[in-house]
């Protein structure tokens, strides 16, 4: 599995490595919306540093925002951070962030993990 998901205190980050795929990427999120401590969390981080190469496009971008926008419906609180240096990775973020427009979710990318996390713990929902 190229993701490895840390259940923290508030919060969970995926942290993707190697391929992923549109499989994957998806999956990821079920396996946190399915889990009954989404209800609770405050924030996400998708940390794509360790991933070598995205496998996916804009259809999975827009199934991924479709399924956020239906969780927000039971957590409204989120604040997501998505954390990447690949260029091909920022320009699906970016049309993440724009699919996300009609959600209470807040969005925010970011080139480094630390400032992903200064920007959860300083900013309110």
């Amino acid at each position: 599995m190229p993701y490895d998901i840390t259940w923290e205190p508030g919060g969970v980050v995926w942290t993707f490595h190697g391929n992923v795929t549109a499989s994957e990427a998806l999956r990821s999120n079920e396996d946190i919306y399915g889990d009954s401590r989404f209800d609770s969390l405050s924030y996400q981080i998708a940390n794509f540093l360790g991933a070598q190469k995205i496998d996916f496009g804009e259809s999975t971008i827009a199934q991924v925002a479709a399924l956020d926008r239906a969780a927000a419906h039971s957590n409204p609180r989120i604040k997501v951070a998505l954390v990447t240096n690949l260029e091909y990775m920022t320009l699906l973020a970016d049309l993440y962030k724009v699919n996300s427009e009609k959600s209470p979710w807040s969005v925010a990318i970011f080139g480094k993990l630390e400032d992903a996390r200064e920007w959860i713990s300083s900013t309110p929902v």
